[in-house]
């Protein structure tokens, strides 16, 4: 996960698991109706292929979320068929990140 705290400072690299506590989880998200957000932010939230399943039938009927981050999640099959299934719907979902960089050794074991 990349910081930016201002232009004036480069961006640091923090792992996933300290900014984990602030980050919302899918169901806090669904609990809190998706019409609360604009972005949706579950990159390495290992929600997996039942998650993304949930949250794609949640948005078809959304209109506010115009983001969705889903980066490092590993999800295929069923969950980007579902995917596509709320993209045929839902007309302000206009950025989808589906970011999956491969690791070496050493970034596995951080």
């Amino acid at each position: 996960v990349h910081v930016a705290a201002t232009n004036a400072y480069p961006p640091i690299w923090l792992p996933p698991a300290v900014l984990a506590a602030a980050m919302p989880t899918l169901d806090q998200y669904l609990q809190r109706g998706l019409q609360n957000f604009q972005e949706i932010d579950l990159n390495s939230r290992h929600i997996g292929e039942e998650g993304v399943a949930r949250l794609a039938e949640a948005l078809k009927t959304n209109t506010t979320v115009t983001k969705v981050s889903l980066g490092h999640n590993f999800i295929c099959g069923e969950a980007v068929a579902a995917l596509a299934d709320m993209l045929k719907v839902n007309t302000s979902v206009t950025t989808l990140n589906l970011f999956v960089r491969r690791q070496g050794r050493a970034e596995a074991d951080w």
